[in-house]
């Protein structure tokens, strides 16, 4: 379904009904995502010759999606770094299951309160290296400040190898494109189940580089019926 492009409410509603009518749990939905970047992160790495990773991490499903991406490399043997982007008490649910297991893991993982914090995690690592961004999802419809802001600027200011987003580049209204302010610049976004609707907006396409569509294990029969308004596709 590389060439369908959904609203967020659409795929908020995918992620519901697959949870609600199919009886997927939602970390299993966490799971498939994860799988889904780490082939696109291996394929990246494989082609630069990478061997580390550095990942950064937001307070939602987003950052779940990138500390199972952290567990799944440092499994295949790649030397991984997690900056949360936020207070560990924030994460929940699914997200705060992956934050565990990486933690039990032994994964190095440091808070950031700013970009200094960044600094000694990244030159810990080899370069180049592959970055990732795990920061926000589709739920930014505001310009992006804070720590995260920070970050945000950290990731565009200098290249340190390619940039992996996760489904949308942070900082970009999955609705509307980047028009509320900063946003990362992806060399590859990974996004799930679709296209999302605000990558057609003008000025989108320079953060979004290449678009995978990646999968979460959603059935396409429930995929065609949000897309045809056969079902609730409020969200």
């Amino acid at each position: 379904m590389s060439d369908l492009t959904l609203t967020t409410a659409q795929i908020r509603a995918i992620d519901r009904l697959a949870v609600e009518r199919y009886h997927i749990p939602s970390i299993l939905l966490m799971e498939h995502a994860s799988l889904s970047l780490f082939a696109e992160a291996r394929r990246l790495m494989g082609q630069d010759g990478l061997q580390a990773a550095l990942i950064l991490v937001g307070p939602g499903n987003n950052g779940g999606d990138g500390l199972a991406l952290a567990r799944h490399l440092h499994n295949a043997g790649v030397r991984v770094r997690v900056v949360l982007g936020c207070d560990p008490v924030r994460l929940r649910g699914d997200a705060k299951a992956n934050f565990d297991i990486a933690r039990a893991m032994g994964i190095e993982m440091a808070q950031a309160g700013g970009v200094c914090e960044v600094e000694p995690a990244e030159t810990s690592l080899p370069r180049p290296l592959l970055v990732v961004d795990a920061l926000l999802g589709t739920g930014v419809d505001r310009a992006v400040g804070g720590v995260v802001g920070e970050l945000v600027a950290w990731i565009n200011a200098a290249r340190r190898g390619p940039v992996l987003s996760v489904d949308v580049p942070s900082g970009l209204d999955s609705d509307l494109g980047p028009v509320h302010g900063d946003c990362v610049r992806a060399d590859v976004t990974v996004t799930f189940v679709a296209r999302k609707v605000g990558f057609e907006a003008p000025g989108a396409e320079p953060y979004l580089g290449q678009v995978v569509v990646g999968s979460i294990g959603a059935p396409p029969e429930l995929v065609r019926l949000v897309e045809r308004g056969l079902v609730d596709g409020r969200g």
